[in-house]
C-alpha cells in the first residue's frame, strides 16, 4: 500500500510538472545543445536518386543509449513512402553542401491530409530542433508543436523561412525546448504558398534532428522513492 501511494504521489508531481510547464522556441542550433543526433544516411547514401523511406519506423536515438524514437508521416500512420534526399545531388536548397535529408514526400498518398512529421518517445525529452524546408523555392512557414505523456500540447511556435538553391546552410532551424522536460512528442510541419502543379504545399524536407535528452532528475525520483519503500517495508 504505501508503494502505491508513493507511486501516486510522483505520479500527481509529474502532473504538476507538466501543467506549469513553460516552452520556448529556438532558432539557431546553438540554441539546442544536444547529445542525440539523428542520422538520416541509416537509409542509404547514393546521391544518384531518392530512396524510399516507411512512413512510419522506429529509430535508436544516436548517442543517447536506451532512447528510442517512432517517426511517422501524417497525424497517424497511413502507408506509402516518404524518401531520403542529399542537399545538391536530389534536392537543391540551402542546407549544407551534400547534408542528408528526408523528404516528406507524399504524392503517392495525396488525399493523406494535412501533412506534418512526428517523433514519438520512448521516454520525455528536453527539447529537439532540425532545419527545414519547404518543397519549393521562395518563404514559407514552418510549425513545432511539443506534447507531453498526457497528450497536452505544451506549446505550438511558427518561424518564416525562405528556400533558395545556394547550399550555404541558411536553411531555417526551428526547435522547442521546455524547461521541465517533459516532451514526449513533437511534430514539425511546413505550409508554403508557391507549390505547383496541384503538388501539396505541406511537403517539406528535413535534416537529422538535434535532441536533448531528459535529465536524470525524473528518473532519480522514482529510484528514490522506490528504494525508500523498500527500506520502509524492511
Amino acid at each position: 500500500m504505501k508503494m502505491k501511494k508513493l507511486m501516486l504521489s510522483a505520479f500527481v508531481l509529474l502532473v504538476c510538472l507538466s501543467a506549469n510547464a513553460s516552452t520556448i522556441v529556438v532558432s539557431s542550433e546553438l540554441g539546442i545543445a544536444a547529445n542525440g543526433l539523428i542520422d538520416w544516411t541509416v537509409f542509404g547514401t547514393d546521391h544518384s536518386g531518392f530512396l524510399p523511406v516507411p512512413s512510419a519506423f522506429n529509430l535508436a536515438v544516436p548517442g543517447l543509449e536506451g532512447l528510442g524514437v517512432d517517426i511517422y508521416r501524417g497525424a497517424v500512420a497511413s502507408g506509402g513512402t516518404m524518401r531520403r534526399a542529399d542537399n545538391d545531388f536530389t534536392f537543391d536548397g540551402n542546407f549544407g553542401p551534400g547534408e542528408a535529408l528526408l523528404h516528406t514526400w507524399r504524392l503517392d498518398n495525396p488525399s493523406e491530409g494535412p501533412l506534418s512529421l512526428t517523433f514519438d518517445f520512448d521516454h520525455p525529452i528536453e527539447g529537439m530542433g532540425a532545419q527545414v524546408a519547404a518543397n519549393w523555392y521562395g518563404g514559407f512557414t514552418a510549425t513545432i508543436e511539443a506534447f507531453n505523456g498526457l497528450g497536452a500540447s505544451l506549446g505550438s511556435y511558427d518561424l518564416a523561412g525562405n528556400v533558395t538553391p545556394i547550399n550555404d546552410d541558411s536553411a531555417l532551424f526551428i526547435g522547442i525546448l521546455s524547461d521541465t522536460q517533459d516532451i514526449d512528442r513533437v511534430t514539425f510541419s511546413v505550409f508554403s504558398p508557391n507549390a505547383l502543379n496541384g503538388n501539396p504545399p505541406d511537403e517539406f524536407v528535413i535534416n537529422g534532428p538535434r535532441i536533448v535528452p531528459e535529465p536524470a532528475t525524473m528518473t532519480l525520483l522514482f529510484a528514490g522513492l522506490v528504494a525508500l519503500s523498500l527500506r520502509r517495508n524492511r
